[in-house]
């Protein structure tokens, strides 16, 4: 609102000009009272009325323009002011309020080329100091759209009852025979400290195409000597704007260390299509992946993965979202055959506002996955299905500063008892976007 009334009182200099030869007498009592918005609306709900009879005259189109205007009626104003520029082609006062019209209703490029226009036709000074300032303005708000860095810093204190995702059983069997599991292969709780950061840059080229580079990191410590993880990604590509929705295709490198030593390194290339539809959105993507082990390189893959995701778009207090994807891993070597495997998945959650604050997000996930050979040391052919189930409550403290408790619990079952485990996860942390 106040960005409003400054503009507003920026604009008055550039109202007076012309405003004689751009308003008729007849309907000229209206000017004064427009200088008051709370007047805005009922003088334009009179000037409709009479629109029949006076509708694609210059003078009668300027007020109902201007009335418009100041109701935030941005449509119907420009409408208006277009009607007396094909009439009066040289009317700079309609080209001045149909710029700032534009100006207010964010078509920062439509204003900027009319109030060149306008500078173009030599105006009083004191028009042209206005009009530069609102130009000042929008290469701002321009600038500001073309080149887009965003980010968040979150902090995790947290507890975990399996760090080490060992087996719930008490016995696994291997090359046929039966071992009881000792202190050292269950579970371990632990409570452990995380960092998460990310910073993402958008440059936009044009109106269809923009450039992306996002980076996230991962970290987290537990208070044992075990099971540290730091996990560094980077993305970048191009996204382009079609007739038949958005277009992405990230190209990524994710690096995963374990207790300071890298465990796996991922390079992956996806095509992404996003749909916006009345009050959902659709997105189609595809993903092909190499999975490389630095100290096991038996367990090096190649990935493909598709999926489809639906989420509503609306402003409603609750949101649903739901995602299918299926992948396929194939070994490298015919030899680890048995590292090959397939999946079939579905997440889905809820974000719910219960009010400007406070918002829960349960979601669940499931994942099918099963093996295309028996590993040498295990009897049976390895099946799995993972159930996690989750709820965030996100308290936002104010535009930045966000905190959040949540709570996860994991089980996966599988055919060979060594994999089969159970897992709850509970942290707060507070987080700072930028």
């Amino acid at each position: 609102m106040a960005k409003f009334l400054y503009f507003a009182s920026v604009i008055i200099v550039i109202q007076i000009w012309l405003a004689k030869s751009a308003i008729g007498h007849e309907i000229d009592h209206y000017y004064p009272l427009l200088k008051d918005s709370k007047n805005a609306k009922n003088i334009y709900a009179e000037l409709v009325k009479d629109g029949e009879h006076h509708l694609g005259q210059p003078k009668y189109d300027f007020m109902l323009g201007l009335a418009a205007q100041k109701s935030g009626l941005y449509h119907e104003a420009i409408f208006a002011f277009e009607r007396v520029l094909l009439v009066e082609p040289g009317n700079d006062r309609a080209r001045t309020e149909l710029a700032f019209t534009y100006f207010l209703a964010g078509d920062d490029e439509a204003s900027k080329k009319l109030f060149l226009q306008v500078l173009k036709r030599n105006p009083p000074t004191a028009v042209k100091n206005n009009i530069n300032k609102l130009l000042a303005a929008i290469n701002k708000r321009i600038s500001s759209r073309d080149h887009m860095l965003t980010g968040h810093i979150e902090f995790k204190q947290g507890w975990d009852s399996n760090i080490n995702t060992a087996t719930s059983s008490s016995e696994v069997k291997i090359l046929g025979i039966t071992f009881t599991i000792d202190e050292a292969g269950k579970p371990v709780e632990d409570t452990f400290t995380g960092l998460e950061t990310s910073a993402n840059y958008t440059y936009k080229q044009n109106k269809n195409v923009a450039w992306f580079a996002n980076y996230n990191f991962v970290g987290r410590e537990n208070n044992a000597e075990d099971f540290d993880t730091q996990v560094n990604s980077i993305q970048i590509g191009p996204m382009i704007n079609t007739s038949f929705g958005r277009l992405r295709f990230p190209l990524q490198h994710q690096s995963v260390r374990l207790n300071t030593r890298t465990y796996q390194r991922a390079n992956s290339l996806s095509t992404e299509l996003t749909r916006f539809h009345e009050s959902f959105s659709s997105s189609y993507f595809l993903q092909h992946s190499q999975i490389r082990y630095p100290e096991s390189s038996v367990q090096d893959v190649d990935t493909n993965l598709l999926g489809l995701s639906l989420s509503t778009a609306s402003k409603a207090a609750v949101n649903y979202y739901a995602t299918l994807f299926v992948s396929s891993d194939s070994a490298l070597d015919d030899s680890f055959a048995f590292n090959a495997k397939s999946s079939t998945g579905i997440q889905a959650g809820i974000n719910w506002s219960l009010n400007r604050w406070h918002v829960l997000q349960p979601r669940i996930l499931y994942q099918s996955v099963e093996y295309e050979a028996r590993h040498p040391f295990f009897s049976v052919l390895r099946e799995d299905e993972y159930t996690s189930y989750s709820l965030k409550w996100l308290w936002r403290l104010d535009s930045s500063w966000t905190a959040t408790t949540s709570l996860e619990t994991v089980s996966n079952d599988s055919t060979v008892t060594l994999y089969q485990y159970e897992r709850d996860q509970l942290y707060f942390s507070i987080k700072r976007s930028f």
